[in-house]
C-alpha cells in the first residue's frame, strides 16, 4: 500500500494512512494556491536598494528586507559596478528571496550618481508603492511594511511616511515624521521611511540637477502639485546618520533644500544655515578633541534636550486645538 512521503505533513480528522496519495498531493496544491491568492490580494510593494562598494554594510540591508513578513514584495537592487565583494554578497542572497516568493531584480552597471541609480529602480518597479532602502540602512523590524499597509489607504494618497531612527556610532535618535505642510521648509521624513506612489514617480522621477537633496525636491514638488500625504506614527527605518551622502554633506544638503524651497536668498535662511554650519564644525571639533566617553555623554544629553524641546513644541500646538473643542 502506498503511503505519503515523509516531507508531507498530514493533520486533521482525515489524516489517515489509508487516504490515497493523489488526494494528499491535490490538497497540498490547493493550499499553495490559496497562499498565492492571499499574497496576490495584497498590493505589491517595491523596495529599491542602490549601492556601490558596500560590502561592509549591504548584508544588513539585505537581511532587513528578506525578513519582512509582508508577503507581496518586489526587491530591486541597483549596483554601480562595485569593485569589492558587494555583488558576490547580493548573489548569495538571491535564491533566499526567490525561495520566499519575493520578486527579485539585480543589475550592476555604471551610473551617474545616487539619484540616477534610484531612477533606474523606478523604471523597473512594478509595485503600487516604492521605498528606497539604500545600503547601510534597514527597516526597524520585520513587520514594518505589514504594519504600514495593514490599514486602508485612500486612492488619492501619493506618499505614506513614518518615523526614522538616526543611527550613529554611539547614539540612536528618533526623527519623528512631521505634518505635510512642513515640506515647504524641510523634509517631513527621511526617504528611507517614505513609501511613494510608483506611477507618480514614473511620471516625475528624481531631478539629476540636485546631487544631495533630489528626494526633497520630489516631495516638495509633489506637495505643490496638491499630492496628498499620509504621516504615520510608525517607526519605519534605521538610517545611517554617519556615512550617508546627506549626513557627510550636511551644509551642502541644507543649501540645496533652501534653493529648492526658494528661500536661499532670505536672511532668516542664511542665519539658520550659518548656525547649522557652526554646530556641524563644533561637533566635529569636539569629536576629535574630547575623550570618547565624554563626547558620547554630551551628545546623549543634547539629544535628550532636543527631544524635550520637540515634545514641548508639539504640546503647545495641541493647546489651541483643545481650546477650540
Amino acid at each position: 500500500m502506498l503511503s505519503a512521503p515523509s516531507h508531507i505533513k498530514i493533520s486533521g480528522p482525515h489524516s489517515s494512512t489509508n487516504k490515497p496519495i493523489i488526494c494528499l498531493i491535490i490538497e497540498k496544491r490547493n493550499i499553495l494556491k490559496l497562499q498565492l491568492k492571499n499574497n496576490m490580494s495584497k498590493e505589491l510593494i517595491t523596495v529599491v536598494t542602490v549601492c556601490f562598494n558596500a560590502e561592509s554594510v549591504i548584508e544588513e540591508t539585505l537581511k532587513s528586507v528578506l525578513n519582512q513578513t509582508y508577503p507581496s514584495l518586489e526587491y530591486i537592487i541597483i549596483d554601480g559596478k562595485s569593485k569589492d565583494r558587494t555583488c558576490c554578497i547580493i548573489k548569495k542572497y538571491e535564491p533566499l528571496f526567490i525561495q520566499k516568493g519575493f520578486l527579485f531584480r539585480f543589475i550592476s552597471e555604471k551610473d551617474k550618481g545616487i539619484y540616477d541609480a534610484m531612477n533606474k529602480g523606478i523604471e523597473l518597479a512594478t509595485g503600487k508603492w516604492i521605498n528606497f532602502m539604500n545600503a547601510g540602512d534597514k527597516f526597524c523590524t520585520p513587520t514594518v511594511i505589514e504594519e504600514v499597509f495593514s490599514r486602508r489607504i485612500a486612492d488619492d494618497i501619493k506618499a505614506v511616511y513614518g518615523n526614522t531612527f538616526m543611527i550613529k556610532k554611539n547614539s540612536r535618535k528618533l526623527f519623528r515624521s512631521e505634518a505635510p505642510h512642513i515640506i515647504l521648509e524641510r523634509m517631513v521624513a527621511c526617504h528611507q521611511s517614505i513609501f511613494t506612489d510608483v506611477q507618480d514617480m514614473k511620471k516625475h522621477p528624481f531631478c539629476p540637477d540636485y546631487k544631495i537633496a533630489s528626494d526633497y525636491h520630489y516631495m516638495y514638488q509633489l506637495y505643490r502639485r496638491n499630492g496628498k500625504f499620509l504621516p504615520l506614527s510608525v517607526n519605519i527605518a534605521d538610517f545611517d546618520a554617519e556615512n550617508g551622502v546627506s549626513s557627510i554633506n550636511k551644509i551642502a544638503c541644507r543649501w540645496e533644500c533652501a534653493k529648492i524651497a526658494g528661500i536661499d536668498h532670505t536672511w532668516q535662511c542664511r542665519i539658520k544655515l550659518a548656525r547649522k554650519t557652526v554646530e556641524v564644525y563644533a561637533e566635529r571639533t569636539l569629536y576629535k578633541c574630547l575623550p570618547q566617553d565624554l563626547f558620547n555623554t554630551l551628545q546623549q544629553w543634547n539629544h535628550r534636550r532636543l527631544e524635550r524641546k520637540h515634545q514641548k513644541r508639539h504640546q503647545m500646538k495641541l493647546i489651541p486645538l483643545r481650546q477650540e473643542l
